[in-house]
């Protein structure tokens, strides 16, 4: 005890010395310290650098201090509709306004407006209760009110179509309830329309949304955005979007090289872009399949009744030439359902028609066509001729490599570009084709009926099979995924043997960013080609 008191008198007089002799005891102690100059001043340089690299970092991150902007080119020259269908309308709502759910490329919801839902078995009740902490970018609470008014909105302007089966009730300011007449394994899908405030009157540039970013203005040529600082996942951190549109895509790729915009995105890309981007090594390339789009070669069935020259065609497109051309950006695919749907089948009945000239030529000679001097003649010496429809904004490179496969058989191929307004009314409408060359924009869900079932106003090839139909009814009318994935293995049987159309690919969406922007968050195998755009609220300018 004695010694412990005496130390603390030592070390209590030692501190009285040093403030009472300040000057030569600071003297004396620099100069014991000198040996360790070098030391010292490394530990403080490395102190301040250090507190530095962490304020300037953090206001990149946050974007404090520092204008961040992203240029971003669309392939669509039509203008901004927010009730619209356009690349450049769904681009520009799922950055304004946000939906009570999202999918995934699996048909599963996940909570974004909506904070929780029940259901029953069939999902024709659907109870949803919405995130009570959102507000609008003026500050007003969402509530049931808005979803209500923007389904309402929905139904006014097609009031026979996919809302015709569903009806929405409020039940408080958080709560409302969804009923469905009958099984509609497209619900969640149906569901996904933009949600809108009911509290103002739209107004082309002042309406406000609940998504990561506000529309302050636009043109048909170019739309600015601005970061919507209440945004209920944060604050995006680039603070401005100009999206600037495109009659064609070379012309935005041109821009994007010579630094007019620093990204673009652009789904379907064709060869000549691909070819390019293989040079651009430093940026970010960002590029994902879409489910619930793909590519074929569809027969009129009314035409090509002769089921061996469907079956010749079949064997004789070389789909790995195709995927070559496009550089790898697409994924090829062998029947009417993605390898990537939970409703796929590998169940080695299912026919697959991988490419083989043999197999091709052995099915024309079975029906009796005879190859003459390089044409595919029948038994009155007429060669075959066929056309091929497509639309003129289509990858001519793919149209041409297709129609060289098929006249490697012997087939004469007419070639027939029609416009987009000529298409809809000749080839959708009037099915005035033999072979036409489409891109299927369907449903995450792998429901076909409106494409393949008997009598559809959608079934472009005129297909008719009473198995099919019954297939696609089944797995229309029940939840029941177990089931459901039965009658898709019927389905796929069916459809393959009886050969209505030869299936390439599904797209991609691609995304090319200048290298100092930085992409957070991009999911893979994306339902909808905007789901890039998913988690734009992350991604930041270095």
């Amino acid at each position: 005890m004695i010694r412990s008191y005496q130390k603390d008198r030592s070390i209590v007089s030692i501190i009285r010395y040093a403030l009472w002799n300040y000057p030569s005891f600071f003297l004396s102690l620099i100069k014991r310290l000198r040996r360790y100059y070098t030391i010292i001043v490394i530990i403080m340089l490395s102190i301040i650098l250090g507190i530095s690299y962490h304020y300037v970092y953090g206001m990149l991150l946050e974007n404090k201090g520092v204008n961040t902007s992203l240029l971003i080119g669309i392939d669509d020259s039509s203008p901004y509709n927010l009730l619209g269908d356009t690349t450049i309308t769904r681009t520009i709502n799922k950055l304004v306004f946000s939906t009570l759910f999202t999918l995934d490329n699996q048909n599963n919801p996940s909570p974004l407006l909506a904070q929780s839902w029940d259901t029953d078995p069939n999902l024709t009740q659907i109870h949803i209760t919405l995130n009570p902490a959102i507000k609008w970018e003026d500050g007003t609470q969402l509530k049931s009110d808005d979803v209500i008014y923007s389904f309402n909105l929905q139904k006014k302007l097609n009031p026979k179509g996919i809302f015709a089966t569903i009806s929405m009730n409020k039940v408080d300011d958080t709560h409302l309830d969804v009923e469905v007449t009958g099984i509609d394994v497209n619900i969640w899908q149906h569901l996904l329309f933009p949600i809108l405030p009911s509290h103002t009157v739209y107004s082309k540039y002042e309406e406000i949304g609940t998504g990561p970013y506000v529309l302050a203005s636009g043109n048909n040529s170019s739309y600015t955005l601005i970061a919507n600082p209440t945004y209920f996942r944060g604050k995006p951190k680039i603070q401005s979007i100009t999206i600037k549109t495109y009659t064609d895509q070379e012309s935005m790729y041109t821009d994007y090289v010579q630094g007019n915009i620093n990204a673009y995105i652009l789904s379907d890309p064709n060869s000549n872009i691909l070819h390019s981007i293989l040079n651009d090594t430093e940026d970010h390339i960002i590029s994902q399949s879409i489910l619930s789009t793909y590519n074929a070669l569809f027969f009129n069935m009314t035409r090509l009744k002769d089921d061996n020259i469907r079956k010749a065609i079949s064997y004789g497109i070389n789909k790995k030439v195709i995927s070559n051309l496009l550089e790898g950006y697409d994924q090829m695919i062998d029947g009417p359902i993605n390898a990537n749907s939970w409703a796929y089948s590998n169940d080695p009945s299912i026919i697959r028609y991988s490419y083989d000239q043999t197999k091709a030529m052995a099915a024309l000679q079975a029906a009796g066509y005879t190859m003459y001097k390089g044409k595919l003649i029948n038994k009155d010496g007429v060669q075959i001729s066929l056309s091929l429809a497509y639309e003129d904004s289509v990858e001519e490179s793919v149209i041409h490599i297709l129609a060289t496969q098929i006249q490697a058989l012997g087939i004469q191929v007419v070639l027939i570009p029609y416009s987009q307004s000529n298409w809809t009314s000749s080839i959708l409408e009037r099915k005035d084709f033999d072979i036409a060359y489409v891109q299927v924009q369907g449903n995450v869900d792998p429901d076909n009926a409106p494409l393949w079932q008997s009598g559809a106003s959608s079934n472009l090839s005129s297909y008719a099979n009473v198995n099919v139909d019954h297939a696609l009814d089944l797995a229309r009318n029940t939840t029941d995924k177990s089931l459901r994935k039965r009658a898709y293995i019927l389905f796929q049987k069916n459809i393959m043997n009886d050969k209505p159309a030869v299936f390439l690919y599904s797209p991609v969406v691609l995304a090319e960013l200048k290298p100092n922007i930085i992409p957070i968050g991009i999911d893979n195998n994306l339902a909808f080609d905007v789901d890039i755009l998913s988690n734009i609220q992350n991604w930041y300018v270095k």
